[in-house]
């Protein structure tokens, strides 16, 4: 099972093994594709959300503002 909590401060992906957390400034851009929001942090590493693990199309249209705002200030 794998977590990712988003803060206004950072962004933490847990696993049951790892705990990575990651400033905002780590990360350059925010791809949608039909199913998953990418995540980059460099040109071929990404975080993954699936978009299934949103309740409703507006969690996920909320979801992606704050991301993309978090990312780009």
């Amino acid at each position: 099972l794998k977590e990712i909590l988003i803060s206004d401060e950072k962004l933490v992906d847990k696993s049951a093994l790892t705990i990575t957390e990651f400033n905002w400034k780590a990360f350059s851009q925010l791809i949608e594709s039909k199913k998953h929001l990418f995540i980059f942090s460099a040109p071929n590493q990404a975080l993954l959300l699936p978009k299934r693990v949103f309740s409703d199309v507006e969690e996920l249209k909320k979801t992606k503002t704050y991301l993309d705002e978090k990312i780009n200030s």
